[in-house]
């Protein structure tokens, strides 16, 4: 028997959110000690990648970096890391080793999780500059390596990717699953990077799971129902293998998360500003979150390096870099 827990998505930073309460980050770090305490049986933690924020490592802390080295070296058994976005600068797993606070935890311990683990039947497949080849993608990497793997019947892919359901795809970043079954045939795949909670789906032979991020720093209906989780995934010789959701106990309510009520004002303010607006000719206010404007240009066919250099560019100007 093989178990393994799985994370999703941490975006540890120094600063909290803007819609969050100042003890956000503390809040994620109880969390995880709470995963820590939950890992005492199983064989492996796999988080599933944007262990951090900030891609910029000059905008992460020591002390922040030596906490979560202090989560990794708590844990009783290995720890396997997939890259994310968010992990990367200008999605380059180079950069890892080279800029990244990510290449700190691997330094401390944990083990980087790209292509098929050397101790246990798990593929890791990180954030790639271009999924526009979905199912292409998969089979480049699940044919690399290590050939005692080639059944995939008791194995775990876990992928940082755009993955979503039959009819809840997103029209501007998206893996339909039905190429990700494609290309594995059978076997399981959990995946992170988008942060809302998927659950578990099957599609053509192959079981997907996506319980959602352990953060919840967008306030947005979805974070303010969700409450984090952690998977359990067992697989035994047989082939028999399943996903088990854990609803973290220590995850506070949103009301204690988010500052709902400064977040009520200021919808009240903009409902009030269309009204206005729309009194003299215009008909909205357009949106200028960051998550806006790299939507939008999700839509106008950059290629993945303007892409991800224009993310750069935007989170920084976010966090206040840009003068």
């Amino acid at each position: 028997m093989t178990s393994i827990l799985l994370c999703g998505d941490l975006h540890l930073s120094d600063k909290a959110p803007a819609q969050c309460v100042p003890q956000y980050n503390d809040q994620l770090f109880t969390m995880l000690d709470e995963v820590v305490d939950l890992s005492c049986s199983v064989d492996a933690v796999v988080f599933s990648g944007d262990v951090f924020h900030a891609k910029a490592p000059h905008r992460t802390s020591h002390r922040t970096v030596q906490r979560m080295i202090d989560v990794v070296q708590a844990f009783p058994c290995p720890v396997l890391l997939v890259p994310g976005n968010h992990d990367l600068q200008q999605d380059r797993l180079a950069s890892i080793h080279e800029t990244q606070p990510f290449g700190t935890l691997l330094r401390a311990g944990a083990r980087l999780l790209v292509g098929w683990d050397r101790e246990f039947p798990i593929y890791g497949v990180p954030w790639l500059q271009d999924w526009s080849d979905h199912g292409e993608h998969f089979v480049e990497w699940l044919t690399e390596g290590d050939s005692r793997y080639g059944d995939l019947q008791n194995c775990l892919l876990v992928a940082h990717a755009p993955i979503y359901p039959p009819g809840r795809e997103n029209p501007f970043e998206c893996v339909p699953a039905s190429d990700i079954a494609g290309a594995m045939q059978v076997g399981y795949c959990y995946y992170g990077h988008v942060h809302d909670h998927h659950g578990t789906f099957t599609v053509d032979g192959v079981t997907f799971c996506n319980q959602g991020a352990l953060s919840r720093g967008s306030l947005q209906e979805e974070d303010l129902t969700r409450r984090p989780a952690v998977t359990y995934w067992y697989s035994d010789r047989s082939g028999d293998a399943a996903f088990e959701r854990v609803e973290l106990a220590s995850a506070p309510p949103a009301d204690q998360v988010f500052r709902v009520a400064e977040a009520a004002q200021r919808v009240d303010h903009r409902d009030r500003l269309e009204d206005f607006l729309a009194a003299v000719g215009r008909a909205e206010v357009a949106q200028t979150s960051v998550e806006a404007v790299l939507a939008h240009l999700g839509t106008l066919g950059l290629a993945a390096p303007e892409r991800a250099l224009a993310e750069d560019v935007l989170r920084s100007a976010e966090a206040g870099e840009l003068r």
